[in-house]
């Protein structure tokens, strides 16, 4: 049970990951004042540590910030909305377009207080953004295998603009 000193200390997160049973008083109130030493936000804080499973780390977080929630593992990445979004924004916040529809573009993010990819890529594409809570680490590979795609097609088409150029 959370003793009412520590419960204030406490952000809404880190109470539920104790009352969970995922962390103690003291890990939670630790981790919390590591996270704001090293100003990093608390979620990547904890995925970095390994501590919890980031799967459910970030089940958690989507039920406590009210948001869905996905596991990358069943997405197939055919289906992602290819240059939705600036490459050097969606390195800036590792953030991912999941797909669109309509004005609408769902977005994958690890931390859903990251407000400031919210806004930016909102501004950038002029579409709504709805987030989508979704793994720390499976986001990054996702996020990396994608990016990469782009660039090997890119060479393909350049080196085949330049064969067709040579003919």
């Amino acid at each position: 049970m959370i003793d009412l000193v520590n419960a204030n200390l406490l952000n809404s997160l880190a109470r539920r990951l104790v009352r969970e049973g995922l962390l103690d008083e003291y890990q939670a109130l630790t981790a919390q004042k590591d996270a704001q030493q090293q100003k990093l936000p608390f979620i990547h804080y904890l995925s970095s540590t390994g501590r919890i499973n980031s799967d459910l780390l970030a089940y958690l977080v989507a039920e406590e910030f009210g948001l869905p929630y996905l596991d990358l593992d069943t997405f197939d990445t055919r289906y992602l909305p290819k240059k939705a979004v600036d490459e050097q924004l969606l390195r800036k916040h590792q953030a991912l377009p999941l797909y669109k529809r309509g004005n609408v573009l769902s977005l994958a993010l690890s931390t859903p207080t990251n407000l400031a990819a919210i806004d930016e890529i909102q501004f950038q594409t002029g579409l709504t953004i709805h987030p989508i809570i979704v793994a720390e680490e499976k986001l990054h590979q996702m996020l990396e295998t994608s990016l990469e795609t782009d660039i090997a097609a890119l060479g393909d088409l350049e080196s085949i603009e330049l064969e067709a150029l040579q003919l």
